[in-house]
């Protein structure tokens, strides 16, 4: 429309309506905006296809927006698994596994049973005072809330994961921060476990095991599976009695094989990353087989079959996504 189009003083932004990026390409400037799961012509005030939850919303128009009310709402971008700050779990709006806070203004004024109920509500179809639209407006993607709301959730996430040792603290850390665990000696931690993406330390003499994630993600099984690879290594070092056994990059893919085999599969998120590590493990044990100066010696072929072995499962479970 003349004169109702605004230029970025930023090169290159791409982002406008309801932070949304424009796509120009196709219709023009300004006439199309690419959603998370659909695309929308601002000229129409309609989705380009239906919406994939349509059927739980009877009615409402399949290609509406923001249910006919674009000055009073916007759009779900995804539909998510909402938690309140104090670590919480709400519910699940659709079937989206992406992670969201519910700001703490919201939970001062409604009890998390109410705001459980709005989203138990809204799946049903039915209204409710808390309305579905404000669960986008007034909350926040788990990655870009606080360290202490972010340890908080992720504790909460990973009491579904089964353990056969006490959580230290009982709390996952952030950035090991506020970590001052003791090994068996007595002596402070400073860094523990293996460093990457995620720590873990287990004490063999109190039978306690610790975890601290330096990377949190939106996805609900991309930050379970990160966790039960961590639970992966304490476990192990509780069954072998000793640590250090879990370093080496054949037992990293073992442990990571395991948590992608529970929770790799379940999101996409999830099965990228797994595949990532996978293949940085087997790189990693590539590496050390080159490394070697007797090709012909015991310890050479046990690591060669141990690595072949390894690349099949690989190869086998990631060649479809080729």
């Amino acid at each position: 429309m003349p004169e109702r189009s605004y230029t970025a003083t930023t090169e290159g932004y791409r982002f406008a309506f309801q932070g949304q990026e424009g796509d120009d390409e196709v219709s023009g400037q300004g006439n199309s905006y690419a959603f998370k799961y659909r695309i929308h012509d601002p000229r129409l005030g309609r989705f380009l296809s239906v919406d994939p939850l349509g059927s739980s919303y009877p009615w409402n128009s399949t290609y509406a927006f923001a249910e006919n009310s674009p000055i009073a709402y916007i759009d779900l971008e995804g539909l998510e698994r909402y938690y309140a700050a104090d670590g919480s779990y709400l519910g699940q709006l659709g079937k989206s596994n992406v992670i969201k806070v519910v700001n703490d203004h919201i939970t001062s004024e409604y009890t998390n049973a109410q705001l459980s109920k709005a989203i138990d509500n809204a799946n049903n179809g039915k209204n409710s005072k808390y309305t579905t639209n404000q669960f986008t407006t007034e909350s926040t993607k788990l990655s870009k809330s606080t360290s202490d709301v972010q340890s908080k959730v992720l504790t909460t996430i990973n009491k579904s994961i089964e353990t056969s040792y006490s959580l230290y603290k009982n709390k996952v850390f952030i950035d090991g921060e506020g970590f001052d665990m003791k090994d068996e000696k007595g002596n402070d931690i400073s860094t523990f476990g293996h460093s990457g993406l995620a720590q873990s330390y287990f004490n063999l003499e109190t039978g306690v095991g610790a975890v601290t994630v330096n990377d949190v993600y939106d996805d609900y099984y991309l930050n379970l599976m990160v966790l039960e690879h961590e639970k992966n290594h304490n476990e192990e070092t509780k069954l072998l009695g000793r640590h250090g056994v879990t370093s080496l990059p054949v037992h990293h893919f073992d442990v990571q094989w395991k948590a992608h085999q529970k929770f790799g599969r379940k999101s996409k998120e999830a099965n990228e990353y797994s595949q990532e590590r996978l293949e940085g493990y087997l790189n990693e044990m590539a590496s050390e087989l080159n490394g070697m100066e007797n090709k012909s010696s015991n310890k050479y072929r046990r690591a060669y079959n141990k690595y072949t072995k390894r690349k099949g499962q690989y190869e086998k479970e990631f060649s479809k996504d080729k």
